[in-house]
């Protein structure tokens, strides 16, 4: 399952999207990028923390050339 999280003005979670799909499948990350791209628009800086998945710095390193993207520090020290 994809699911992409915010934070609101109170720093309180908000879930904004979520797709079903195998976890290290690298066409659909970028397909899932590419719907959030269409529905923020391309003027919306985004960033993104996740877990240690090769398919989805693929598709955010195609989808969001420039944004800002890290691991959770939970995955690293596992």
């Amino acid at each position: 399952m994809y699911i992409l999280v915010a934070l609101d003005g109170n720093h309180e979670p908000l879930l904004i999207a979520f797709a079903l799909g195998t976890i290290n499948y690298d066409e659909l990350w970028v397909w899932f990028m590419r719907k959030l791209k269409e529905c923020l628009g391309d003027s919306v800086v985004v960033g993104f923390i996740s877990h240690m998945s090769k398919s989805i710095d693929f598709a955010v390193r195609r989808v969001y050339l420039d944004s800002y993207h890290v691991y959770c520090c939970k995955n690293i020290v596992e």
